[in-house]
């Protein structure tokens, strides 16, 4: 057997931009089977050559071990960082969505959700809209009343991209899932989450006037902040029903 040597990535985020936008096609387009997994694979190692020998002297159910995780593990935490259009250059989000206000989030998580059920690409358009901002740094306030108008903007983006943010915000919301396990109880049958039955902005209306402020400061809250002042409140909720 030809000794071959080849550099697959581990991870979501090992992923270069344009292998992230690849496979983010792939997995919107493709069904699962051989002609996906050669695809994936072709795009991981990124050499026709190689990949053609590998496929002669490897069985392709011992190849796809080496990427399985990708299929499973939904990790990716790093937005493509820069996207240009007509000219001008928009910036995503922090990593983990770290900069994002709950106000921004909870829009984001509504939209990502109707995108996955009814796959119309103009959820995702307003998706970007809220996540990419034509300033680096500090991100500028967001106001919803522009959200419609900021979302043309991005009809010409290529699908590819707008699949990649998408992927990038699910793993951003699952490392939250994890660092927030009260908020985001693990599902057992039809449990749901504490946030599932009215939605973020409904839980942003219920804290407003507390440790944040007015309805406005809190939506403007950073949403790692957010969240960490209503796990505590959960956490504390369920301390006095168990002392009642």
């Amino acid at each position: 057997m030809k000794k071959i040597k080849i550099n697959i990535p581990a991870s979501w985020n090992e992923l270069k931009d344009q292998q992230l936008e690849q496979i983010a096609l792939i997995f919107n387009t493709l069904q699962p089977g051989v002609l996906f997994d050669v695809a994936i694979l072709r795009i991981l190692i990124n050499n026709e050559g190689k990949l053609n020998t590998l496929l002669q002297e490897v069985p392709l159910s011992v190849l796809r071990g080496y990427y399985s995780s990708l299929y499973t593990d939904a990790n990716r935490t790093a937005f493509v960082k820069q996207w240009k259009i007509n000219g001008n250059v928009y910036h995503s989000p922090g990593d983990r969505i770290n900069n994002l206000t709950i106000d921004e989030f909870a829009i984001v998580e509504d939209l990502q959700m109707k995108w996955l059920k009814e796959k119309d690409r103009t959820y995702l358009e307003y998706m970007a809209a809220v996540l990419y901002v034509p300033k680096f740094g500090k991100r500028p306030d967001f106001d919803k009343l522009l959200l419609e108008e900021k979302a043309k903007e991005f009809k010409e983006v290529p699908i590819e991209k707008l699949l990649a943010m998408e992927i990038a915000f699910r793993g951003c919301k699952f490392h939250m899932e994890k660092r927030f396990p009260l908020v985001y109880p693990k599902r057992v049958g039809k449990k749901k989450s504490k946030a599932d039955n009215y939605g973020f902005s409904k839980v942003i209306l219920q804290m407003s006037g507390l440790k944040f402020g007015t309805h406005e400061e809190t939506k403007r809250t950073n949403v790692y902040t957010f969240h960490e002042e209503f796990q505590e409140n959960l956490k504390q909720a369920e301390n006095a029903k168990r002392n009642s």
